[in-house]
């Protein structure tokens, strides 16, 4: 009903009380009357058919729209979410079609207007992706149907990664990145911590005119129309990714940094796009999809691989694959810790004689320590860069939407466009509350994503540091057992990434309040100047919005300041009471763990029982586990290669070294002095390849680097290390780890295998291996 009246709204007279029946004149520009009459003629073209004399009244047309029963609004009303199921997929798009097309006769009721959302289920390995990716087709978030933009624009924050889609020819051209990409949109994945989750796809390779390409980019006469078009592909990968990096340098010189990071240093940081160059059409023909006796053989590409369509599925693949080897980690680390409760042996005669109060004071010491320097951070680097940046905002958003209340034939707003967009609060082809909060963002932009994404989470680590090695002493100190400390450290590693995400979905929430806060300061102006009506409607309504942000935008912009401000603080209290929760379970742990080992009589007994009930239980899970890491160890390989083998690697006139010279020091285990190939931690946070440190503390219990005791002999994956190594053995050029790396896969790939029988004879078992291991 709201859009029904929103959209009547627009077609209202000079009077400003009867409403239009009648298509409005045409110009140059789409206009909002244009949008409101094609939509209710589409869902209620009974209305308009027969008259075209107006209503008078908003209300009497709303009430004459409502009363009309036709196919549409009968089945709108009586469903308002249509399901359809079928096994075969072009039965089930001949029954989706009408819903969302338009329909063939004239004055047919149509359903498009209605449609939000359409969400397609089918199996996993028929869409050859990881069950669970969600894959969805975004048309764009200025869209002329209000809540089918806003759908987009909910979509688009809670994703996990965005790709951007564009023809080649597009893509081959400069600024393309830029273009395909806004700053607006841009800089809020830079805030959100999400621009490394960024992949661009140029689409139809297989389009091209040899010759103009020839001459485009200076080939040979004799070059083929194959290595023609793979060359295109490398120039539009660098160009995506060099206008991709200008694009966040542009945002760095926006907030008035006094230096700008290099390629290399946002590659470090793990931003750096994938680009994938694909060929739909070729692909289809190639795979059989598409019938070459009738139409044609392939444009271009010979091989599947050629096409891009593999690469860019293990990519996607790869996006779902993630999440859930994080989750399967997660449980793998619960049953451990269950499963070494029920292995503990024998059991304390005595309560050792220590406090549990006193670690936690200790603890709540070092977590009050580090969460003082975190606000610090928080309001020296941050908060500050807010208070400055107000002004600027005030001054510049004034700039900017004094622009817009010019009259028309000065580069102003048509008045019915302005008028449509002050009715909606704002929000419409052109959102007024994002240009007024563009300013003070682009001025927060990089601070934003340097404290919250970078500075904090990496203090939140170091508190967690602290507070596991404090742990570790006090058990060294007072000869402790291990088990309580193992379990507390557990805790921590388990609660840690929730707190980083916590901050994350918190700062993600603040960001986009900066607008939302924007909008409530000016909803009065807008709702004002949607009110005018009569003559001078175009300067009335412009003077209001004008006086708003020019007289009073200093002060609205200072509101929105301290408001910011007070949501900063209030994350940061969050995050201390997060981390004050850590610190109080972490006491309750180690409590409850000392008393359950210092059990007598008959609770002593019934832990036995309950041990000697589950030995065997015990035994077969720890023996499986095993297995079950060394599979999910090569899967997060696969998944870490096909996100390293999407992102272009830089290229330079000089050829690369190709040798471990052109590895840094950093990525070399210091036991084997080898190229680490599942690098991981120690509890004293040195790192070392795995398998050299499982092999030193089977006989040791220091460190191989400082020949210290290690409180624990719990090692951790360091995933962002490995991504890193990969990428520099790519880029390096380096043969010998990188079959290092093939072979260690392989080698995990034929562990995971059960021992095979011999093949029946005639059969050939390596074409068997092939096909499993593809």
């Amino acid at each position: 009903k709201a859009e029904v009246q929103a959209a009547l709204q627009d077609l209202l007279m000079s009077d400003r009380q009867r409403v239009s029946r009648r298509e409005p004149v045409r110009g140059k520009e789409e206009t909002p009357a244009d949008v409101a009459f094609a939509t209710l003629v589409a869902v209620y073209p009974e209305a308009f058919m027969y008259t075209r004399d107006p209503w008078p009244s908003v209300a009497a047309a709303t009430r004459e729209l409502f009363r009309i029963r036709n196919q549409v609004t009968t089945k709108h009303a009586a469903d308002k979410v249509l399901k359809f199921e079928n096994a075969d997929g072009e039965t089930l798009a001949q029954e989706v079609v009408d819903y969302i097309d338009s329909p063939e006769r004239d004055w047919q009721p149509a359903f498009f207007p209605l449609v939000k959302k359409v969400r397609i289920i089918c199996p996993a390995a028929a869409a050859h992706v990881h069950p669970h990716v969600v894959l969805v087709d975004a048309p764009g978030v200025q869209d002329a149907n209000a809540a089918r933009g806003n759908v987009v624009k909910k979509l688009l924050e809670d994703a996990q990664s965005v790709v951007i889609v564009s023809n080649i020819k597009r893509a081959a051209t400069e600024r393309v990145a830029q273009e395909m990409l806004s700053e607006r949109f841009r800089r809020q994945l830079l805030m959100d911590g999400h621009y490394g989750r960024l992949a661009f796809v140029a689409s139809c390779t297989d389009e091209l005119t040899l010759s103009e390409l020839k001459r485009n980019l200076k080939l040979k006469k004799d070059v083929s129309k194959e290595t023609a078009a793979a060359l295109r592909n490398a120039s539009a990968k660098e160009k995506i990714t060099t206008d991709c990096f200008a694009g966040l340098r542009r945002i760095e010189i926006q907030s008035e940094q006094r230096s700008q990071s290099t390629d290399e240093e946002f590659r470090r940081r793990g931003i750096a796009p994938a680009v994938f160059t694909t060929s739909a059409r070729d692909y289809q023909k190639l795979s059989g999809l598409l019938d070459m006796a009738v139409d044609g053989q392939p444009q271009v590409w010979s091989t599947l691989r050629d096409t891009e369509i593999p690469d860019f599925r293990r990519w996607i693949h790869a996006q779902g694959q993630k999440a859930q080897l994080d989750a399967l980690q997660k449980a793998e680390d619960l049953l451990a810790s269950a499963c070494r409760k029920l292995q503990e042996q024998g059991h304390l005669e005595t309560v050792p004689s220590w406090d549990p109060s006193s670690i936690f004071g200790t603890l709540k010491k070092i977590k009050e320590s580090q969460a003082e320097i975190m606000r610090t951070l928080l309001t020296q680097k941050l908060m500050s860069a807010v208070g400055v940046g107000q002004t600027t905002a005030a001054e510049e958003g004034a700039r900017n939407m004094s622009a817009r209340c010019e009259p028309q034939g000065r580069g102003g707003l048509h008045w019915c466009t302005f008028k449509a967009t002050c009715r909606r609060e704002g929000e419409w082809r052109e959102d007024f509350n994002e240009l007024l909060a563009d300013p003070l963002n682009r001025r927060i932009a990089v601070e934003w994503d340097r404290v919250l994404n970078q500075l904090l989470p990496d203090h939140v680590d170091t508190l967690l540091s602290r507070i596991v090695q404090e742990m570790w002493k006090l058990q060294s100190e007072l000869s402790l057992p291990l088990q309580p400390f193992q379990d507390a450290e557990e805790l921590v590693k388990r609660h840690g990434p929730k707190i980083k995400s916590n901050l994350q979905r918190q700062q993600m929430e603040v960001s986009r309040r900066i607008k939302e806060t924007i909008k409530q300061l000016m909803t009065p102006s807008y709702r004002q100047a949607a009110a005018v009506s009569g003559t001078g409607t175009d300067v009335k309504q412009k003077t209001i919005i004008r006086d708003q942000v020019t007289i009073r935008g200093a002060v609205m912009f200072r509101k929105a300041s301290d408001f910011l401000d007070g949501e900063l603080d209030n994350l940061m209290r969050c995050l201390e009471q997060s981390l004050e929760a850590l610190v109080e379970s972490l006491a309750s742990v180690l409590k409850a763990s000392m008393q359950r080992m210092a059990a007598v009589g008959l609770e002593r007994q019934a832990l036995r029982e309950l041990q000697q009930a589950c030995s065997a239980a015990v035994s077969e899970a720890l023996l499986k586990s095993e297995e079950r890491q060394r599979r999910r160890n090569a899967l997060d390989y696969s998944a870490a290669e096909a996100e390293v083998a999407g992102k272009p690697q830089p290229t330079g006139n000089s050829q690369a070294p190709s040798s471990k010279e052109a590895i840094p020091n950093e990525y070399f285990c210091p036991i084997s002095q080898e190229v680490m190939l599942d690098p991981v931690t120690t509890s004293d946070g040195h790192t070392y390849d795995r398998k050299s440190i499982e092999e030193w503390l089977r006989t040791n219990d220091t460190s191989p680097n400082t020949g210290l005791t290690l409180s624990s002999k719990t090692l951790i994956p360091n995933h962002n290390l490995r991504k890193l190594i990969q990428e520099q053995v790519q880029a390096a050029g380096s043969q010998v780890p990188q079959d290092s790396l093939e072979m260690e896969l392989e080698a995990m790939m034929s562990n995971m295998e059960p021992t095979a029988e011999a093949p029946p004879e005639g059969e050939d078992p390596d074409q068997d291996a092939e096909e499993e291991s593809e």
